[in-house]
């Protein structure tokens, strides 16, 4: 339910009958977590030998103003004029060592700090009929750069099964759960020089609580009763700013002024956005079963689910009468009905299945699309009371139903060849913050608002292949896909009768996946390994909620929009594989020195991906061109070497992993490749100047950047002054390795 494509249902693990306990301790080995080690090595920022020596060079006029470079700082010497060339000289001094002040991070290392991670686990019999089980992490990860925290996971798990007598059984289980991590976004020219006050510290704690209830009334018939709280808090917040101050407070206080120098680097920043958000999600499962016959397995159940949202966020945050805040407390509901039957017959299996769906957003909702602060009861259309957030009308969700059925057939073709087919329609509510989120100024000004009339995102999916069985363990799988994906989710613009324009979500695209996977595995013996790939064509007008919207507008004659031609989509891989080999030794295998077999108990996994680009536009000629281009190929090497030893009773496992090993670089997606401005700021356009994409001559401030398609990464908007921009731009790690002991016992 509420999945288009696959989901992963965890169960944890229980105690046995013995106590078994685990403990692991791993780390990686000190790095930098960005290409071109340091973010402040001067090699890295080119502009730095510019403006860190001769005051002269702040004569220069700065792209970002269009005025001499020592003006940034306005608010060191308020009203002053230079008469001469000695005061522009202390003028453009000041500047300098103010600038100075900012910037003090270049130079700096940083990389000499380990990632660390620390599991425990232990379970076994407490009592008669009573087993536990419990599991505890600790992650400590450093940020890309040095920030004030670093980013700590921690996690505590456990539960508790009770076997009443051979009918019932129960278990008890909880999770609690916090997580701190320093939010880097795209704005990587506040955050580089200034970690602290321009990252957001997002924390997030979860508690969950459950009880199952599994009770047998008969051999052939059992029943399973689930009842679940989840409780996720997440707060984002500005670390030297209160909940109740704004940045304007902070700023008033501090000595240096708040500015952006010649390389667009804000120095004293502050970020503009904090608040909460709280969801409490109680969940009742239950289903019973009942071999009926040897030829009928018969299940039924329902599933109930109940939200307590409440957002509280502020985003422009400067002053009281510049924020922007989204709050609301809602309680959405979403449930099922299901009945399947697993029919077994001599050389033929059928699974036939019956889903009824059912949601409410239990909200209010504008009523007038074009206009939702429009007044019905307005006295003239000039009037002060043409908007009025009090007196717009408004309706109410009701419960929205649909049926689906689902149906899979295998048979053997022969002793070692299986043929399966599969039918399903599948449903996906819209996500909370499609429905809820509104963003409304002070001034009652709309910039976004949800939509709680959005219909569900429906597929139906169907899926053919065969499974064959060699000797040695060898399995190959070949299957083919077709989804019809309909009521996408994209972003459309609405205008009214003013001129007056506001975002919102709309059902209007629609997608048709087809592919195929071809599967071949060997899992016996000491060689082991599996080829696995991946063929896919995805198509359609659009593929994310935020991607060229359409206007609505209420003047228009005729707002039906055209269809454009299909094009891949944005997620779009035509060909993924991943190849896997591994080889594990015997206790016993090897050569033998004084007793010991060093080669005995040792594996050695490698794990190699390669994955096509994704789609992108770039559009220079204006000819509306849509995913015309894809992004470089992906690939990635990973490899595992372990070693076992015994001590008594206790195994001690060493291992040692590689990440990376190619050194490959993936850019990041939705930072480089989604601009389709022929004269973008984040250098998309210089991988496409001169005559052959990916290939260009460039030249500025005597800093000579090759034809290379890594000169994406230099960032030359306010060129002279050049920096490296790799720390945004390119989303995976260099090359690293990690070490790790595992004790059991």
């Amino acid at each position: 339910g509420n999945a288009q494509s696959g989901v992963v249902n965890m169960v944890a693990k229980e105690g046995g009958e013995t106590w078994e306990t685990r403990l692991e301790a791993s780390s990686s080995l000190p790095r930098y977590k960005t290409f071109g080690g340091s973010v402040y090595d001067t090699d890295n920022l080119p502009f730095y030998g510019i403006l860190a020596g001769d005051p002269r060079a702040w004569f220069a006029i700065d792209p970002s103003i269009g005025k001499p470079a020592f003006t940034v700082p306005s608010n060191i010497i308020s009203g002053f004029t230079p008469r001469n060339l000695r005061d522009s000289l202390a003028l453009a001094r000041l500047t300098q060592i103010t600038w100075l002040q900012g910037v003090r991070r270049v130079g700096q290392d940083y990389g000499n700090q380990f990632d660390t991670r620390l599991d425990f686990s232990a379970g076994g019999p407490l009592g008669e009929g009573i087993k536990m089980f419990l599991a505890a992490r600790q992650n400590i990860e450093n940020p890309i750069v040095p920030t004030t925290n670093d980013n700590i996971e921690r996690q505590v798990m456990s539960n508790i099964t009770y076997q009443a007598g051979k009918d019932d059984k129960l278990k008890f289980d909880f999770i609690l759960a916090n997580q701190t991590d320093n939010y880097l976004d795209s704005g990587w020219l506040d955050w580089m020089f200034n970690p602290t006050t321009s990252v957001t510290q997002r924390s997030t704690d979860t508690k969950h609580y459950g009880i199952n209830w599994n009770h047998f009334f008969s051999n052939s018939t059992f029943m399973d009763v689930k009842l679940n709280v989840l409780n996720v808090s997440t707060k984002d917040e500005i670390e030297i700013v209160a909940d109740d101050e704004y940045s304007d407070d902070y700023s008033r206080m501090i000595q240096w002024p708040n500015y952006t120098d010649p390389s667009s680097h804000r120095v004293l920043g502050l970020q503009s956005s904090r608040g909460s958000q709280k969801l409490i999600t109680y969940d009742l499962q239950s289903s019973l079963s009942s071999q009926l016959n040897k030829f009928n397995l018969l299940k039924a159940g329902f599933q109930f689910t109940y939200y307590d949202l409440n957002v509280d966020q502020q985003q422009s945050i400067g002053s009281a009468a510049t924020v922007q805040k989204i709050k609301f407390n809602n309680f959405p509901l979403e449930g099922a009905l299901y009945l399947q039957d697993k029919m077994e017959f001599i050389g033929f299996v059928a699974n036939l299945g019956l889903r009824f769906d059912f949601y409410d957003m239990n909200t209010d909702y504008y009523e007038d699309t074009y206009s939702p602060l429009r007044n019905p009861n307005r006295t003239s259309n000039s009037g002060t009371d043409y908007y009025s957030i009090n007196q717009a009308a408004k309706g109410h969700t009701s419960l929205y139903t649909r049926l689906q059925p689902r149906i899979g057939i295998s048979f053997p073709l022969s002793e070692t060849t299986v043929f399966h087919l599969n039918y399903g329609t599948f449903t996906q509510r819209p996500s909370f913050t499609q429905i809820y989120y509104n963003q409304i100024s002070y001034y009652n000004d709309i910039q976004f608002i949800g939509n709680p009339l959005l219909k569900p995102e429906n597929t139906r999916a169907y899926d053919i292949g065969l499974v064959n069985a060699f000797p040695y363990g060898i399995r190959l799988d070949i299957s083919a896909y077709y989804k019809d994906v309909t009521n996408l989710i994209e972003v459309s613009n609405y205008e009214d009768e003013k001129t007056q324009k506001y975002k919102t979500y709309t059902n209007r695209e629609y997608a048709d996946i087809k592919g195929f996977i071809v599967n071949l595995e060997k899992s016996e013996g000491a060689l082991r390994g599996y080829i696995r790939y991946n063929y896919e064509a995805a198509k359609g007008k659009n593929s994310n909620d935020l991607t060229s919207p359409v206007t609505y507008s209420e003047i228009a004659i005729n707002n039906k929009m055209p269809d454009p031609e299909d094009v891949y989509l944005d997620y779009d891989r035509s060909h993924k594989a991943i190849f896997n080999v591994s080889y594990r030794t015997a206790k016993n295998d090897g050569f033998k020195i004084g007793g010991v077999y060093p080669l005995g108990r040792m594996s050695l996994s490698v794990t190699y991906r390669i994955y096509s680009g994704r789609p992108y536009t770039f559009d220079a000629s204006g000819q509306g061109l849509k995913y015309n281009m894809r992004t470089p190929t992906e690939t990635d090497l990973r490899v595992r070497l372990e070693k076992t030893f015994s001590m008594g009773q206790t195994d001690v496992l060493f291992y040692l992993e590689g990440f990376n090993l190619l050194n490959s670089i993936v850019y990041n997606y939705s930072r480089v490749f989604t601009n389709d401005s022929p004269t973008s700021a984040f250098n998309l356009t210089k991988w496409h100047r001169g005559d052959t994409p990916g290939f260009y001559p460039y030249n500025s401030g005597g800093v000579t950047i090759n034809n290379r398609e890594e000169d994406i990464r230099l960032y030359d908007e306010y060129a002279p002054y050049l920096s490296d921009q790799s720390a945004s731009v390119i989303s995976n790690q260099p090359r690293y390795f990690r070490l790790g002991v595992t004790f059991k016992f």
